[in-house]
């Protein structure tokens, strides 16, 4: 890919857009993004020594094949100040003070991308502030996912203490926005990797988990009735089953290699629904993602509802088993087209 640099863009590409230089921010993001691993950075009249030497020492590209030619006339090829903030979208940067309207750009593109309407006019509003201080440090999208298991980890010790009973779901609540946190600032600092993304949907998934077990228990402790007893055993067995799903799924060879490609398709399907089946789920899906849930629970405890919070997490297990049925069915379809 050719890349083409002014002669008064030097000083620029040196300028640090979260942590990185403008031209290692650039470049990391079409190796990542777009899978492209050879550059060609043409110089317009005189080639900048210092600048091509810092480059080609930056540990950060030195998987990438870099190039440098000079040309005394424009090239319609992209300028390499023109930065990457989004699929298909670049911000052409002038001069070091356009650097905070860019960051402005990536923070509108993360909301604009949120899945679910509380993600997009509650966290991410919460989140991404505090994203852009941490990206300018060298916490890595990693400590914070760690981080964000810690307050799961302690709303969890909350529900087995009757009297801290109500800070487990505000605990939660902290996690849900931090878990937005880690993935805000890999964008900024183009600090992806296959491990940071695999840790984050885990992570996730063990959070939700400790939520309803660490509810479903805590609950019964605080109010052991045969009725709450029900609801519990209820909602582990949708638990249960929905791992014996898997399980056999994994055993009969249905699921396929990346699962969270599956979850993409069933999503976008079930936001566009044309059978009643699918409708219906539609409305389970809505209440089953972790930004809707974890927040309404906060909300109710705020008023001490955790009657109402039981059995709507009972609801909640109950629609992940009938989500995981489809997703299931829809890794069958996508088997017989392979």
């Amino acid at each position: 890919m050719q890349l083409f640099i002014d002669s008064n863009q030097t000083d620029l590409l040196k300028q640090k857009v979260f942590l990185h230089p403008i031209y290692r921010q650039t470049l990391l993001y079409y190796a990542k993004h777009q899978n492209i691993q050879s550059f060609t950075l043409i110089f317009k009249d005189k080639l900048d020594d210092l600048l091509k030497s810092t480059i080609l020492q930056d540990k950060w590209l030195s998987h990438l094949k870099i190039d440098f030619q000079t040309s005394q006339t424009d090239l319609p090829e992209k300028s390499i100040c023109h930065v990457p903030y989004g699929a298909d979208t670049h911000f052409k940067l002038k001069n070091p003070s356009d650097i905070p309207l860019l960051r402005r750009k990536i923070a509108h593109q993360i909301r604009l991308k949120a899945m679910t309407p509380v993600a997009k006019h509650i966290n991410k509003r919460l989140s991404i502030p505090l994203s852009k201080l941490i990206a300018r440090t060298n916490i890595s999208p990693n400590q914070i996912t760690v981080f964000a298991m810690l307050w799961s980890l302690i709303g969890t010790l909350c529900f087995f203490m009757p009297s801290y009973y109500f800070l487990a779901f505000a605990c939660f609540q902290i996690n849900s926005i931090l878990d937005g946190t880690d993935g805000e600032v890999a964008r900024m600092n183009l600090r992806f990797s296959d491990f940071g993304k695999k840790f984050d949907v885990y992570c996730d998934y063990l959070t939700s988990i400790l939520l309803v077990f660490g509810e479903f228990i805590g609950y019964y402790l605080l109010n052991p009735t045969p009725k709450t007893l029900v609801g519990s055993i209820v909602g582990i067995i949708n638990l249960l089953l929905i791992g014996l799903a898997w399980l056999i799924a994994i055993r009969l060879r249905l699921t396929p290699d990346n699962f969270n490609d599956v979850e993409v398709i069933c999503h976008r399907r079930l936001q566009q629904p044309k059978t009643a089946l699918e409708k219906v789920l539609s409305v389970f899906l809505s209440i089953s993602h972790r930004d809707f849930y974890i927040l309404a629970v906060f909300i109710l405890s705020l008023f001490g509802r955790f009657s109402l919070i039981h059995y709507f997490l009972v609801l909640v297990c109950i629609s992940w088993l009938l989500l995981t049925l489809y997703s299931l069915k829809v890794c069958g379809e996508l088997k017989k087209v392979i």
